[in-house]
């Protein structure tokens, strides 16, 4: 609540939540003294179902975004012993995925954030405890994992091999700043967090009017990119129009470049085999619903390869002799 009360020049906060969360920041307003200051707070109920495409929306008007980063527990999970070894080169791609143990809702608001092209306007609080591991994270997931450092073992990856949304963190690389907060709470602690949160907002709103906003593909007045539409639409990555009429693009975590069109999961899953419907992507072996199928071009033209990408590993995918393969 203090942070309504530190960016009240800047206009009203807005949170999404549900209806119980709402009804616990009713619950603390009522129970505040008498003459307090009033909390400049504009609630957004949603329910799970709904919480992409209300979310999709709140971004997409907001001047700026304040993401939160605590973990779930009472620290962050840590890489320890046969975890923290990275894979010699010749075993990389042999080698499991890692899971992060990140919250799918954060790094899925984190890949909204990045479509809306809003990263340079976001500010991650968090607390001074976990700065360093929180960047530690970001600088992980943003390693190009196909060069290879040179060690007294040989060559080895930078980075674990990470599922498509853990490597959403790297987005956060762009974000405007981080502001950290210490429990150690005093007066001057209190206000040094508070003027660097200020400062950071209105350099973070300045952005926008300096030139750095969205491009004319990704204009703030288009349609959002979220739920189907048999129409061409300019969608992320890269604002090309593309045709997804079958999956929610808003559940989509990698969408391929160029102009696409998609090809409904039912037609595509009926070109491959029993075996290869069972066995899912070859690289992950994620189930073949995690798959996006799709051609190029904006019409069905049976002549044209059917191209797929895998929504866990992100690997690039064709459909050839009825089977998947690796491009």
């Amino acid at each position: 609540m203090a942070l309504s009360a530190i960016l009240a020049k800047f206009g009203s906060l807005v949170a999404v939540g549900t209806t119980e969360a709402k009804n616990t920041l009713q619950d603390y307003c009522e129970q505040r003294e008498t003459g307090s200051p009033p909390i400049n707070i504009t609630f957004v109920e949603c329910t799970y179902e709904e919480w992409k495409r209300v979310i999709h929306h709140e971004i997409s008007t907001a001047d700026c975004v304040l993401l939160y980063i605590a973990p779930k527990e009472d620290d962050f999970p840590t890489m320890k012993g046969r975890e923290a070894a990275f894979p010699r080169m010749e075993r990389y791609y042999s080698s499991p995925f890692k899971d992060l143990v990140t919250g799918s809702g954060l790094l899925r608001e984190v890949l909204y954030l990045d479509r809306l092209q809003m990263i340079e306007r976001t500010i991650i609080i968090c607390n001074e405890e976990d700065t360093s591991y929180i960047e530690s994270m970001i600088a992980l997931t943003s390693t190009n994992t196909l060069f290879f450092m040179s060690t007294a073992q040989g060559p080895r990856a930078p980075t674990p091999r990470l599922w498509a949304l853990d490597r959403q963190l790297a987005r956060l690389r762009h974000a405007a700043g981080t502001v950290p907060f210490t429990s150690h709470d005093t007066a001057s602690i209190r206000s040094r967090f508070a003027s660097n949160l200020r400062r950071q907002v209105k350099r973070a709103i300045k952005r926008q009017s300096d030139g750095h906003g969205r491009t004319e593909a990704m204009d703030p007045s288009a349609p959002l990119p979220i739920n189907v539409s048999d129409d061409p639409r300019r969608l992320p990555p890269d604002g090309e129009l593309k045709i997804v009429s079958h999956t929610n693009v808003e559940d989509l975590i990698v969408i391929p470049n160029g102009e696409i069109m998609e090809v409904p999961p039912r037609k595509a899953q009926d070109m491959l085999s029993g075996r290869a419907t069972r066995k899912g992507c070859p690289t992950c072996k994620g189930a073949v619903e995690r798959i996006f199928f799709y051609i190029y071009g904006l019409r069905w033209n049976p002549d044209e390869h059917v191209r797929a990408k895998c929504q866990r590993c992100t690997s690039y995918l064709m459909i050839e002799e009825r089977r998947l393969i690796e491009v």
